[in-house]
């Protein structure tokens, strides 16, 4: 019994970073078809939001399957309460990613030149940098990884805050582009949005490992 329950783990967790790589390859390439503005790109990532919605729903049921066939306690069933989470966020990542597409879709159809252009290129790589260490501390089960995560958030929310005002003032200098520079407040929001997941993944590798719920808690 043992050992069936732990290839079914095994291969439940295949299928969450299966769905993970797909989420990160979203976030890339939405960010790509904004800055190339790329419609054929940013139409490709709204698409593939439907295929990662099916993986979710795959997930959820081979989560409810074993709870129902081997009724885990403990550990194993924090496993199972915790790829269930992480399933939901990463679907959230994938809705965030196609947010992204649907505002760089809108700036493809900008004609004009573009008075001061956005570049989110830093704030990409420190977003999609915690994306990629939060699932690697849940693949190493590395709660200190996890920790660092979560401490990383601030950074990104700074980010935010930054461009929220560089934005404000833009739009005040360059109003005939307003409908540009809020499409470009919503893709910093979604990217900030996106970390404050990982870190929730973060907390949900802490809560499996330790069984402790850190969320809310000041680190």
């Amino acid at each position: 019994m043992r050992e069936h329950f732990t290839r079914e783990i095994d291969s439940l967790q295949k299928l969450l970073l299966e769905m993970s790589v797909s989420a990160g390859v979203s976030i890339v390439k939405a960010l790509d078809a904004m800055r190339e503005k790329d419609s054929e790109a940013a139409k490709d990532v709204i698409e593939n939001d439907s295929g990662i919605d099916l993986m979710e729903v795959k997930i959820e049921e081979e989560c409810l399957k074993i709870i129902a066939l081997y009724q885990p306690v403990a550990k194993d069933l924090r496993t199972i309460v915790a790829v269930l989470k992480i399933n939901a966020e990463l679907e959230r990542i994938a809705d965030f990613a196609s947010t992204i597409a649907r505002r760089a879709l809108d700036i493809s159809g900008i004609e004009e030149k573009i008075a001061e252009e956005i570049d989110f290129a830093e704030m990409l790589k420190l977003v999609y940098a915690n994306f990629q260490k939060a699932m690697g501390s849940f693949i190493e089960r590395d709660c200190i990884a996890a920790l660092n995560v979560i401490r990383a958030d601030d950074e990104v929310d700074k980010m935010h805050r930054e461009n929220f005002a560089k934005i404000t003032n833009l739009i005040i200098k360059y109003p005939n582009f307003t409908s540009y520079y809020l499409d470009c407040l919503s893709i910093s929001k979604s990217l900030e949005r996106i970390c404050d997941i990982s870190t929730n993944i973060s907390e949900n590798l802490i809560y499996l490992e330790q069984g402790k719920i850190i969320r809310h808690s000041h680190l």
